[in-house]
């Protein structure tokens, strides 16, 4: 069995990485957030001094989130911070992003959520404002908002081979009220059969749906049979002798649909480099640290991540930390470690260490070369040299005997030009 996708609900606001080890953590942690509580701007902001890399909304967001992922929301900045985000009114995509993934859940974000649904590009990506082309770090912080607001990540699978007796299993998390779970098989040679359970991975008892050609749609709803269950779903998928198959997954749910983060996801895929990273305006040859954390944030929970995590490791120095050209940063390695930690990667193991690289920049006064922003990243991620989470497991195939084939069944006609299927017993 191997599992190859997760799609789930990603809150972006809740730590990547695992809570930090009071006896191992306290003393980098509580010097950082010292710093950030020392030199919060009388606005409530952080940023916009002579040594800060990145503007007052930007560096209070991160601020903010990561305060948030740590449980340190309990000082007077913090509060501060909130009442500086609540009051901006950006219209650069990237800032409407950052400032909705740090609020996610304290304010009401409506008018976000219809502005970043109101101007997405018929590429799936987003420009700096409506009207304006996709571009990677828009579209990432566009994407990691509606993750924060409640729309599910989906999931997008190209070219992968299953063999008999040993299935694919996919993760996919259904928020409660969701109406709709859509699989859409893109590309298939072979046949495979397809099972569906909430809960557990489906054993190969279950009714499924024998899939012959492409391309073909499942749809659940909570009335169908199966029938869509909210939780944590499984997609188990068989083959008789060996399939290669492509699929995108999506689910509607009450915040949106799901549909739109998939289209977002496709388009990161899409303008991914030939050497796994990102730059800013897609395939354009220059891939790089920044844009590429920033991406693969935003798609950990909806492609396959391999390609980016040996991206990433080609930009570790000899000193443990990342960066581009040969030349470290507190704020690339803490982004790097981020997304290594999001798409799965164990940062622990690698040497040298880049906790150490961190652990070692840090200034005697709590920062990171005095920058409110690179702060904020690093004090989230210098815990790494605690246990780190593991993906979320899925479970191993009852294994029972194969089941006597069943026919082909008839497509139904829908309004989509793609035919759905309906499940054999």
């Amino acid at each position: 069995m191997r599992r190859i996708a997760l799609c789930a609900l990603a809150l972006m606001l809740a730590p990547l990485l695992a809570p930090r080890n009071a006896l191992a953590l306290d003393a980098a942690a509580e010097a950082g957030v010292a710093f950030l509580a020392g030199t919060v701007n009388p606005d409530g902001s952080w940023g916009g001094t002579p040594t800060s890399l990145t503007g007052r909304l930007h560096t209070t967001a991160e601020a903010v989130r990561s305060l948030r992922a740590l449980g340190a929301d309990d000082i007077a900045a913090f509060d501060d911070a909130l009442g500086f985000l609540a009051a901006q009114e950006p219209s650069i995509t990237e800032l409407i992003g950052r400032r909705a993934e740090a609020l996610g859940g304290l304010v009401d974000l409506g008018d976000e959520l219809a502005t970043l649904l109101a101007t997405q590009n018929v590429d799936g990506g987003w420009g700096a404002r409506a009207g304006f082309s996709s571009n990677v770090l828009d579209t990432a912080l566009a994407l990691r908002a509606l993750h924060a607001l409640g729309i599910p990540p989906g999931t997008i699978v190209q070219g992968e081979t299953v063999a008999s007796g040993v299935p694919d299993v996919l993760a996919v998390e259904v928020p409660p009220g969701s109406t709709q779970l859509r699989i859409v098989v893109t590309a298939l040679s072979g046949s495979i059969d397809v099972r569906i359970r909430q809960g557990s991975v489906p054993p190969i008892t279950d009714p499924f749906f024998h899939l012959t050609a492409a391309p073909v749609q499942i749809v659940l709803t909570p009335t169908s049979f199966p029938a869509l269950v909210a939780g944590q779903n499984y997609i188990r998928i068989d083959t008789a002798s060996s399939a290669t198959y492509s699929l995108e997954v999506s689910v509607v749910a009450p915040a949106g649909n799901g549909s739109v983060t998939l289209a977002g996801a496709r388009y990161l895929l899409g303008a991914r480099n030939a050497d796994g990273g990102w730059g800013l305006g897609g395939q354009d040859g220059d891939s790089r640290v920044f844009y590429s954390s920033e991406a693969a944030l935003a798609v950990a929970r909806s492609i396959a991540p391999g390609a980016a995590i040996a991206f990433l490791l080609t930009r570790r120095n000899a000193d443990g930390g990342f960066g581009d050209d040969g030349t470290s940063t507190a704020f690339e390695t803490a982004l790097t470690l981020r997304a290594l930690t999001a798409m799965g990667f164990d940062p622990t193991s690698l040497s040298p260490s880049p906790v150490a690289y961190l652990a070692a920049s840090q200034l005697a006064d709590g920062s990171w070369i005095e920058d409110p922003y690179s702060t904020a990243l690093a004090i989230e991620v210098v815990g790494l040299g605690a246990p780190t989470p593991s993906p979320t497991a899925t479970p191993t195939p009852t294994a029972t005997a194969t089941p006597t084939p069943t026919p082909t069944p008839t497509p139904t006609s829908t309004a989509s030009p793609t035919p759905v299927v309906t499940p054999s017993p």
